[in-house]
Protein backbone atom coordinates (compact mmCIF):
# COMPACT_ATOMS: atom_id res chain seq x y z
CA UNK A 1 0.00 0.00 0.00
CA UNK A 2 1.25 3.11 -0.61
CA UNK A 3 1.32 5.86 1.77
CA UNK A 4 1.63 9.41 1.38
CA UNK A 5 4.82 10.81 4.04
CA UNK A 6 3.34 13.39 6.50
CA UNK A 7 4.08 16.55 5.78
CA UNK A 8 6.87 17.78 8.58
CA UNK A 9 7.63 21.79 8.00
CA UNK A 10 10.35 23.56 9.86
CA UNK A 11 9.79 24.95 13.36
CA UNK A 12 11.17 27.94 14.61
CA UNK A 13 11.36 29.47 18.19
CA UNK A 14 10.98 32.64 16.31
CA UNK A 15 10.57 35.81 18.16
CA UNK A 16 8.13 38.71 16.83
CA UNK A 17 10.62 41.22 14.88
CA UNK A 18 9.56 44.34 16.97
CA UNK A 19 11.63 41.76 19.86
CA UNK A 20 14.74 41.90 17.72
CA UNK A 21 17.32 43.89 17.25
CA UNK A 22 19.82 45.73 19.82
CA UNK A 23 20.25 49.29 20.30
CA UNK A 24 22.59 50.86 17.10
CA UNK A 25 22.38 47.96 15.14
CA UNK A 26 21.19 48.81 11.39
CA UNK A 27 20.19 47.50 7.75
CA UNK A 28 22.15 50.27 5.75
CA UNK A 29 24.94 52.58 6.32
CA UNK A 30 24.26 55.86 4.48
CA UNK A 31 27.05 57.50 2.94
CA UNK A 32 27.66 61.47 4.17
CA UNK A 33 25.86 63.93 1.71
CA UNK A 34 28.18 65.16 -1.27
CA UNK A 35 29.59 68.52 -1.25
CA UNK A 36 27.26 69.84 -4.27
CA UNK A 37 24.18 68.58 -1.98
CA UNK A 38 25.48 70.17 1.06
CA UNK A 39 25.94 73.18 -0.64
CA UNK A 40 22.45 73.60 -1.79
CA UNK A 41 20.58 72.08 1.10
CA UNK A 42 23.05 72.43 3.92
CA UNK A 43 25.07 69.72 5.89
CA UNK A 44 21.97 67.71 7.11
CA UNK A 45 20.96 64.25 5.17
CA UNK A 46 17.53 65.46 5.92
CA UNK A 47 16.71 69.49 6.07
CA UNK A 48 15.25 69.83 9.87
CA UNK A 49 12.23 70.72 8.46
CA UNK A 50 11.63 67.91 7.10
CA UNK A 51 13.24 65.59 9.86
CA UNK A 52 10.41 63.94 12.70
CA UNK A 53 10.99 64.85 16.23
CA UNK A 54 10.96 61.76 17.62
CA UNK A 55 12.72 58.49 16.95
CA UNK A 56 10.65 55.75 14.84
CA UNK A 57 9.47 52.68 17.10
CA UNK A 58 10.98 50.09 14.69
CA UNK A 59 13.35 47.45 15.83
CA UNK A 60 16.81 48.26 15.00
CA UNK A 61 18.11 45.09 13.16
CA UNK A 62 20.84 44.38 10.63
CA UNK A 63 19.79 43.04 6.85
CA UNK A 64 21.23 39.72 7.22
CA UNK A 65 18.88 39.11 10.56
CA UNK A 66 15.57 40.57 8.88
CA UNK A 67 16.45 38.40 5.67
CA UNK A 68 16.68 35.30 8.28
CA UNK A 69 13.95 36.38 10.37
CA UNK A 70 10.82 36.44 7.23
CA UNK A 71 12.39 33.43 5.53
CA UNK A 72 11.66 31.31 9.21
CA UNK A 73 8.24 32.65 8.79
CA UNK A 74 7.60 31.42 5.42
CA UNK A 75 9.22 28.02 6.21
CA UNK A 76 6.43 27.73 8.93
CA UNK A 77 3.84 28.68 6.40
CA UNK A 78 1.96 25.92 4.55
CA UNK A 79 1.23 27.28 0.85
CA UNK A 80 0.79 27.21 -2.78
CA UNK A 81 3.79 29.24 -3.50
CA UNK A 82 4.61 31.38 0.08
CA UNK A 83 3.24 33.27 2.86
CA UNK A 84 -0.43 35.08 2.35
CA UNK A 85 -1.67 37.19 5.20
CA UNK A 86 -4.94 38.30 3.91
CA UNK A 87 -7.48 37.26 5.78
CA UNK A 88 -10.60 38.67 4.56
CA UNK A 89 -9.67 37.84 0.67
CA UNK A 90 -10.83 35.61 -1.31
CA UNK A 91 -7.96 34.23 -3.16
CA UNK A 92 -6.83 31.59 -6.18
CA UNK A 93 -3.72 30.13 -7.58
CA UNK A 94 -1.72 32.10 -9.34
CA UNK A 95 -0.23 30.44 -13.04
CA UNK A 96 2.85 31.35 -13.92
CA UNK A 97 2.61 30.87 -17.52
CA UNK A 98 1.41 35.41 -17.50
CA UNK A 99 5.08 36.40 -14.94
CA UNK A 100 6.99 35.30 -18.48
CA UNK A 101 4.59 37.62 -20.70
CA UNK A 102 5.62 40.57 -18.57
CA UNK A 103 9.04 39.98 -18.69
CA UNK A 104 9.56 40.77 -22.17
CA UNK A 105 10.87 43.66 -23.30
CA UNK A 106 7.78 44.86 -25.64
CA UNK A 107 6.40 44.91 -21.78
CA UNK A 108 8.79 45.90 -19.25
CA UNK A 109 10.85 47.96 -21.27
CA UNK A 110 7.84 50.31 -22.32
CA UNK A 111 7.57 53.85 -20.94
CA UNK A 112 3.91 55.77 -20.39
CA UNK A 113 5.33 58.92 -21.72
CA UNK A 114 6.60 57.16 -24.66
CA UNK A 115 3.98 58.32 -27.69
CA UNK A 116 0.68 56.20 -27.93
CA UNK A 117 1.44 55.13 -31.77
CA UNK A 118 4.41 53.12 -29.74
CA UNK A 119 2.48 51.62 -27.51
CA UNK A 120 -0.43 49.81 -29.79
CA UNK A 121 0.20 46.55 -28.84
CA UNK A 122 -0.05 47.66 -24.67
CA UNK A 123 -3.06 49.99 -25.09
CA UNK A 124 -4.88 47.11 -26.99
CA UNK A 125 -4.44 44.52 -24.38
CA UNK A 126 -5.88 47.21 -21.73
CA UNK A 127 -8.84 48.21 -23.93
CA UNK A 128 -9.87 44.72 -24.86
CA UNK A 129 -9.34 43.55 -21.08
CA UNK A 130 -11.71 46.47 -20.12
CA UNK A 131 -14.45 44.77 -22.79
CA UNK A 132 -14.11 41.68 -21.14
CA UNK A 133 -14.68 43.28 -17.50
CA UNK A 134 -17.80 44.89 -19.56
CA UNK A 135 -19.06 41.32 -20.51
CA UNK A 136 -18.96 39.96 -16.59
CA UNK A 137 -20.36 43.22 -15.41
CA UNK A 138 -22.58 44.91 -17.67
CA UNK A 139 -20.63 48.44 -17.30
CA UNK A 140 -20.26 50.78 -20.09
CA UNK A 141 -16.39 51.50 -19.14
CA UNK A 142 -13.57 50.46 -16.84
CA UNK A 143 -10.37 51.98 -16.31
CA UNK A 144 -7.23 50.51 -14.35
CA UNK A 145 -5.09 53.48 -12.90
CA UNK A 146 -6.12 52.48 -9.21
CA UNK A 147 -3.89 50.75 -7.50
CA UNK A 148 -5.90 48.61 -4.99
CA UNK A 149 -9.27 47.91 -3.72
CA UNK A 150 -9.25 51.32 -1.60
CA UNK A 151 -7.96 52.93 -4.73
CA UNK A 152 -10.65 52.12 -6.53
CA UNK A 153 -13.49 52.59 -3.66
CA UNK A 154 -12.18 56.08 -3.81
CA UNK A 155 -12.88 56.36 -7.49
CA UNK A 156 -16.29 55.99 -6.75
CA UNK A 157 -16.27 57.91 -3.87
CA UNK A 158 -14.80 60.93 -5.87
CA UNK A 159 -16.99 60.31 -9.04
CA UNK A 160 -19.78 60.85 -6.90
CA UNK A 161 -19.18 64.03 -5.81
CA UNK A 162 -18.28 64.99 -9.44
CA UNK A 163 -21.83 63.92 -10.00
CA UNK A 164 -23.14 65.37 -7.74
CA UNK A 165 -21.23 68.59 -7.82
CA UNK A 166 -22.38 68.49 -11.94
CA UNK A 167 -26.17 68.68 -10.88
CA UNK A 168 -25.16 71.42 -7.93
CA UNK A 169 -26.60 68.91 -5.56
CA UNK A 170 -23.44 67.94 -3.64
CA UNK A 171 -24.38 70.07 -0.83
CA UNK A 172 -28.03 68.17 -0.25
CA UNK A 173 -26.42 64.76 -1.31
CA UNK A 174 -24.16 64.05 1.84
CA UNK A 175 -24.36 60.42 3.21
CA UNK A 176 -23.11 57.26 2.12
CA UNK A 177 -24.84 54.21 3.74
CA UNK A 178 -23.12 50.35 3.46
CA UNK A 179 -23.14 48.04 6.64
CA UNK A 180 -20.67 47.23 9.11
CA UNK A 181 -19.56 44.00 7.67
CA UNK A 182 -18.96 45.69 4.69
CA UNK A 183 -15.49 45.58 2.63
CA UNK A 184 -13.65 48.42 5.29
CA UNK A 185 -12.42 50.28 2.46
CA UNK A 186 -15.62 51.58 1.23
CA UNK A 187 -16.87 53.43 4.61
CA UNK A 188 -13.00 54.76 4.89
CA UNK A 189 -12.49 56.21 1.25
CA UNK A 190 -16.34 57.89 1.62
CA UNK A 191 -15.07 59.45 4.91
CA UNK A 192 -11.87 60.72 2.86
CA UNK A 193 -14.00 61.94 0.56
CA UNK A 194 -16.37 64.22 2.67
CA UNK A 195 -19.35 61.93 3.14
CA UNK A 196 -21.09 61.26 6.24
CA UNK A 197 -21.30 57.57 6.80
CA UNK A 198 -23.96 55.24 7.75
CA UNK A 199 -23.39 52.01 8.64
CA UNK A 200 -26.24 49.36 9.10
CA UNK A 201 -26.62 46.75 11.93
CA UNK A 202 -26.71 42.98 10.87
CA UNK A 203 -29.61 40.84 11.59
CA UNK A 204 -29.71 37.20 13.00
CA UNK A 205 -29.18 36.56 9.54
CA UNK A 206 -25.99 37.98 8.99
CA UNK A 207 -27.00 41.01 6.73
CA UNK A 208 -28.79 44.13 7.43
CA UNK A 209 -32.52 44.14 7.08
CA UNK A 210 -34.18 45.95 4.24
CA UNK A 211 -36.29 48.08 6.67
CA UNK A 212 -33.31 49.55 7.98
CA UNK A 213 -31.77 50.26 4.47
CA UNK A 214 -35.09 51.81 3.84
CA UNK A 215 -34.82 54.13 7.35
CA UNK A 216 -31.22 54.79 6.10
CA UNK A 217 -31.81 56.60 3.03
CA UNK A 218 -33.10 59.30 2.37
CA UNK A 219 -32.66 62.57 -0.07
CA UNK A 220 -29.33 63.34 2.22
CA UNK A 221 -27.93 59.62 0.03
CA UNK A 222 -25.55 60.52 -2.34
CA UNK A 223 -24.57 56.30 -2.39
CA UNK A 224 -24.92 53.59 -1.37
CA UNK A 225 -21.50 51.26 -1.10
CA UNK A 226 -21.57 47.45 -0.62
CA UNK A 227 -19.94 44.00 -1.41
CA UNK A 228 -21.99 40.76 -1.60
CA UNK A 229 -20.55 38.00 -0.47
CA UNK A 230 -19.70 40.15 2.43
CA UNK A 231 -16.67 39.95 3.75
CA UNK A 232 -17.81 37.52 6.44
CA UNK A 233 -18.82 35.07 3.40
CA UNK A 234 -22.59 35.82 3.33
CA UNK A 235 -24.50 36.77 0.24
CA UNK A 236 -27.53 39.30 0.86
CA UNK A 237 -30.52 37.26 -1.31
CA UNK A 238 -32.21 40.95 -1.05
CA UNK A 239 -29.39 42.91 -2.57
CA UNK A 240 -31.58 43.50 -6.16
CA UNK A 241 -34.18 45.51 -3.57
CA UNK A 242 -31.43 47.11 -1.61
CA UNK A 243 -30.96 48.52 -5.16
CA UNK A 244 -33.74 49.16 -5.83
CA UNK A 245 -34.55 51.57 -2.71
CA UNK A 246 -31.39 53.49 -3.20
CA UNK A 247 -32.24 54.21 -6.75
CA UNK A 248 -35.44 55.22 -5.99
CA UNK A 249 -34.10 57.70 -3.84
CA UNK A 250 -31.87 58.86 -6.37
CA UNK A 251 -28.97 57.35 -4.56
CA UNK A 252 -25.72 55.96 -6.54
CA UNK A 253 -25.29 52.59 -6.14
CA UNK A 254 -21.56 51.10 -5.96
CA UNK A 255 -21.13 47.18 -6.32
CA UNK A 256 -17.40 46.01 -4.52
CA UNK A 257 -16.45 42.96 -5.78
CA UNK A 258 -13.51 42.28 -3.40
CA UNK A 259 -15.08 38.22 -3.10
CA UNK A 260 -16.38 37.55 -6.83
CA UNK A 261 -14.51 34.27 -6.57
CA UNK A 262 -17.63 32.63 -5.34
CA UNK A 263 -20.00 34.46 -8.17
CA UNK A 264 -17.78 34.90 -11.59
CA UNK A 265 -20.28 34.56 -13.91
CA UNK A 266 -23.71 34.23 -11.63
CA UNK A 267 -24.59 37.48 -11.74
CA UNK A 268 -23.95 41.05 -13.32
CA UNK A 269 -24.07 44.03 -11.46
CA UNK A 270 -25.47 46.19 -14.57
CA UNK A 271 -28.53 43.71 -14.22
CA UNK A 272 -28.55 44.23 -10.07
CA UNK A 273 -29.18 48.34 -11.25
CA UNK A 274 -25.69 48.96 -9.97
CA UNK A 275 -24.18 52.11 -11.67
CA UNK A 276 -20.10 51.33 -10.78
CA UNK A 277 -18.19 48.19 -9.78
CA UNK A 278 -14.85 47.19 -9.14
CA UNK A 279 -12.69 43.94 -9.18
CA UNK A 280 -9.48 43.69 -7.61
CA UNK A 281 -7.35 41.82 -10.48
CA UNK A 282 -4.68 40.93 -7.81
CA UNK A 283 -8.02 38.75 -5.66
CA UNK A 284 -10.19 37.08 -8.71
CA UNK A 285 -8.00 37.03 -11.46
CA UNK A 286 -4.80 36.00 -12.24
CA UNK A 287 -2.41 38.59 -10.40
CA UNK A 288 -0.23 37.83 -7.25
CA UNK A 289 -1.35 39.37 -4.27
CA UNK A 290 0.83 40.29 -1.65
CA UNK A 291 4.34 40.10 -2.13
CA UNK A 292 3.89 39.20 -6.01
CA UNK A 293 1.94 42.10 -7.00
CA UNK A 294 1.32 44.66 -7.07
CA UNK A 295 -2.67 45.33 -6.99
CA UNK A 296 -4.68 47.12 -9.50
CA UNK A 297 -8.65 48.10 -8.93
CA UNK A 298 -10.69 48.28 -12.06
CA UNK A 299 -13.46 50.79 -11.92
CA UNK A 300 -16.03 50.48 -14.26
CA UNK A 301 -19.14 52.51 -14.53
CA UNK A 302 -22.18 53.24 -16.73
CA UNK A 303 -22.04 55.75 -19.54
CA UNK A 304 -24.21 58.25 -17.04
CA UNK A 305 -20.89 58.38 -15.22
CA UNK A 306 -18.11 57.94 -17.58
CA UNK A 307 -17.88 61.81 -17.95
CA UNK A 308 -16.60 61.71 -14.71
CA UNK A 309 -13.84 58.77 -14.74
CA UNK A 310 -9.85 59.93 -13.82
CA UNK A 311 -7.93 60.21 -17.00
CA UNK A 312 -6.88 58.99 -19.34
CA UNK A 313 -9.56 56.60 -20.90
CA UNK A 314 -8.02 54.11 -23.37
CA UNK A 315 -10.19 54.31 -26.25
CA UNK A 316 -10.15 53.07 -29.64
CA UNK A 317 -10.55 55.57 -32.67
CA UNK A 318 -10.05 54.90 -36.18
CA UNK A 319 -8.29 51.87 -35.75
CA UNK A 320 -5.67 53.61 -33.51
CA UNK A 321 -5.52 53.42 -29.21
CA UNK A 322 -5.51 56.42 -27.72
CA UNK A 323 -5.26 57.82 -24.18
CA UNK A 324 -8.49 60.21 -23.79
CA UNK A 325 -7.54 62.75 -21.68
CA UNK A 326 -10.34 65.55 -22.83
CA UNK A 327 -12.67 64.86 -20.27
CA UNK A 328 -13.86 68.58 -18.71
CA UNK A 329 -16.25 67.03 -15.94
CA UNK A 330 -12.98 63.80 -14.38
CA UNK A 331 -12.93 63.35 -10.95
CA UNK A 332 -9.18 64.44 -11.27
CA UNK A 333 -6.09 61.94 -11.14
CA UNK A 334 -6.20 58.89 -9.03
CA UNK A 335 -1.99 57.98 -9.45
CA UNK A 336 0.32 58.63 -12.03
CA UNK A 337 0.32 56.92 -15.20
CA UNK A 338 -2.37 54.33 -16.46
CA UNK A 339 -1.97 52.18 -13.35
CA UNK A 340 -0.25 49.01 -12.76
CA UNK A 341 -0.17 47.57 -16.20
CA UNK A 342 1.90 44.51 -15.57
CA UNK A 343 -1.12 43.33 -13.32
CA UNK A 344 -4.12 43.86 -16.04
CA UNK A 345 -1.51 42.22 -18.70
CA UNK A 346 -1.56 39.44 -16.61
CA UNK A 347 -5.30 39.14 -15.53
CA UNK A 348 -5.77 39.51 -19.45
CA UNK A 349 -4.01 36.30 -19.90
CA UNK A 350 -5.79 34.63 -17.17
CA UNK A 351 -9.40 35.67 -18.54
CA UNK A 352 -8.45 34.71 -21.85
CA UNK A 353 -7.03 31.00 -20.91
CA UNK A 354 -10.04 30.76 -19.10
CA UNK A 355 -12.80 31.50 -21.11
CA UNK A 356 -16.07 32.39 -20.42
CA UNK A 357 -17.03 28.84 -19.09
CA UNK A 358 -13.72 28.14 -17.39
CA UNK A 359 -14.44 31.33 -15.42
CA UNK A 360 -17.95 29.67 -14.49
CA UNK A 361 -16.85 26.60 -13.53
CA UNK A 362 -14.06 28.12 -11.34
CA UNK A 363 -16.36 30.24 -9.20
CA UNK A 364 -18.34 26.64 -8.94
CA UNK A 365 -15.50 24.86 -8.08
CA UNK A 366 -14.55 27.84 -5.24
CA UNK A 367 -18.14 27.24 -3.41
CA UNK A 368 -17.65 23.80 -3.46
CA UNK A 369 -14.09 23.51 -1.89
CA UNK A 370 -15.80 26.74 0.77
CA UNK A 371 -18.45 24.49 1.46
CA UNK A 372 -16.40 21.35 1.67
CA UNK A 373 -13.99 23.38 4.61
CA UNK A 374 -16.87 24.68 6.10
CA UNK A 375 -18.33 20.96 7.00
CA UNK A 376 -14.64 19.70 7.73
CA UNK A 377 -14.08 22.34 10.26
CA UNK A 378 -17.78 21.68 11.74
CA UNK A 379 -16.41 18.05 12.71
Amino acid sequence: MTRIPEFRAAKWNEPVIMEMGRPGARGQLFPAPEAEVTDAVGPDLIPQAMARQDRAELPEITEFEAQRHYLHLSQMTLGMMGVSLFGTCTMKYNSKTAEYATLRPELAEVHPYQHPDTLQGVLEIIHDFDDILQSLSGMDRFIFQAGGGADAAYTMAAVARAYWDDRGMLGERTEMVTSVQAHPCNPATAAAAGFNVVNLPLEENGYPSLDALKAAVSQKTALIMINNPDDMGIYNPEIKEWVKVANEAGALCFYDHANFNGVMGKLSARELGFDACMFMLHKTFGAPKGGGGPAVGAFGCTDELAPYLPCPVVMKKDDRYVLDEDRPKSAGKVREFWGNVPQVVKAYAWARAMGADGIRLASDISVVANNYMDKKLAE
